[in-house]
């Protein structure tokens, strides 16, 4: 982790301070890849970096290096986010890299589903998302065209799909179509409800 980078995010915040709260968010997040993420009150919310753990219940697959982590604006500031490093490169469905992870779900019942990204430039899909042996692309999306929220260059919430998850055990995969995107968690809530805050 390149300390100095992050630094910036906080500069009124005493160095060793700084490091210190910084080296705890990452352990936390890299630590929660080594179990499920499990539901809470509120639903699922799964922090992404925590596949760089490389687990049995979060780990990166079909990568050769193309998925990375970069900052991102949870845990106020200090969190981190997944990214295709390589701006040159891009995948099909077929050969993108993904990171997947081992979900609990406490009951069965319907899930939106809601990913926090920061995307620009191109007007395609920038990922997609399997859920067990089903896969969503941004056709499938409550608001077809994910990719419009790009324009507002800013960090957000987008809606994805509702979902039927029953009790038990699921897999989440995410997949990395395009090097224009940053994704720093997928929450899963009531569909009445928004995501929790960062």
């Amino acid at each position: 982790i390149d300390y100095d980078t992050y630094r910036e995010e906080l500069p009124e915040v005493p160095v060793d301070e700084w490091r210190k709260k910084s080296y705890d968010v990452i352990s936390s997040i890299l630590e929660a890849g080594e179990s499920p993420v499990v539901e809470n009150g509120s639903g699922l919310d799964v922090d992404l970096a925590s596949a760089l753990i490389g687990s049995e219940y979060a780990k990166i697959v079909n990568n050769a290096g193309e998925l990375s982590y970069c900052n991102g604006p949870s845990h106020e500031g200090l969190g981190l986010a997944l990214m295709i490093r390589d701006r040159e490169r891009t995948f099909s469905s077929d050969s993108a890299p993904y990171a997947e992870y081992t979900l609990e779900c406490a009951t069965t019942g319907k899930y939106r589903m809601w990913a926090h990204a920061f995307m620009w430039g191109r007007d395609r899909s920038h990922f997609d998302i399997s859920i067990d042996d089903t896969r969503y692309t941004d056709a499938d999306w409550l608001k077809p065209g994910v990719w419009a929220f790009s324009c507002e260059n800013t960090w957000r919430f987008v809606p994805l799909i509702d979902v039927e998850l029953k009790k038990g055990t699921h897999r989440l995969k995410v997949h990395f179509l395009d090097p224009m995107l940053r994704l720093d968690r997928i929450s899963f809530t009531a569909c009445d409800a928004l995501p929790q805050r960062l």
